[in-house]
């Protein structure tokens, strides 16, 4: 199995998103961010979600926004994989949220989750694009809840469990060991000694950090890196499993 996560930074940079997502397509399964809709919500995507879906052909698209309008999440699963279920919790607000003038502290968060079945065993694969906060990447009450949020509900269920996304943290946050202690999953990004998630797109600030890949102990890794194409002011993260 072959899993690559990415924020696409909304993708705006459509030409080197659309050659990256052409050279993986041996890839299962990919974890989207910022994925901006033009088709009803909360379907299995049947229209063209530029640019992705205009690509991603031999794909199942699966799409969950967070606020109208604005962008969401998006798990695109090979039509050859039996997908038992799919869905979405709120770990931090509400769908569709009234935005007042704080408005990254009102917008709302969803985790969203997908099962389906590998050679005999059932996996579960979550996608998060988590709470951003002005004032950098570090702990802050609405974020510790938030990781509660998770926990609570990833702790329903079984299985061999993928959990990626850009979840706007520093790896030495409580907010990321508590995913790591109290899920008992393997983060990839301090196991493998990762020193940055970011391209050159993004200069805002020095943080470095914003990208994860979690997974179950019982996961065999084949491979996995930080992929080097600029096709975002994130890194996309790469999986293979055996």
């Amino acid at each position: 199995m072959k899993l690559i996560t990415l924020n696409t930074w909304g993708t705006r940079i459509v030409e080197p998103l659309t050659a990256f997502l052409k050279k993986h397509s041996e890839v299962d399964i990919f974890l989207l961010q910022e994925i901006y809709e033009n088709d009803s919500p909360n379907k299995p995507l049947e229209h063209p979600l530029t640019p992705v879906t205009k690509i991603l052909t031999n794909y199942k698209g699966y799409y969950r926004r967070a606020e109208k309008g604005g962008f969401g999440l998006a798990i695109f699963i090979k039509k050859t994989i039996e997908v038992m279920e799919e869905g979405e919790v709120f770990v931090h607000g509400v769908k569709d949220a009234t935005l007042g003038e704080q408005w990254w502290r009102d917008l709302g968060k969803n985790l969203q989750y997908l099962k389906f079945d590998c050679d005999g065993s059932q996996y579960t694969t979550f996608n998060f694009h988590g709470l951003w906060e002005p004032t950098g990447k570090n702990d802050s009450p609405n974020r510790l809840k938030q990781s509660e949020e998770i926990i609570s509900f990833m702790k329903k269920h079984s299985g061999k469990i993928v959990l990626g996304g850009d979840f706007n943290l520093r790896p030495e946050t409580a907010s990321i060991k508590m995913l790591e202690h109290e899920l008992g999953l393997k983060n990839l990004i301090t196991e493998y000694g990762v020193t940055s998630t970011r391209t050159p797109l993004y200069t805002r600030s020095a943080e470095t950090y914003a990208d994860y890949l979690f997974l179950s102990p019982q996961i065999k890794i084949k491979d996995f890196k930080v992929l080097p194409d600029v096709v975002s002011d994130h890194a996309a993260l790469y999986v293979e499993c055996e």
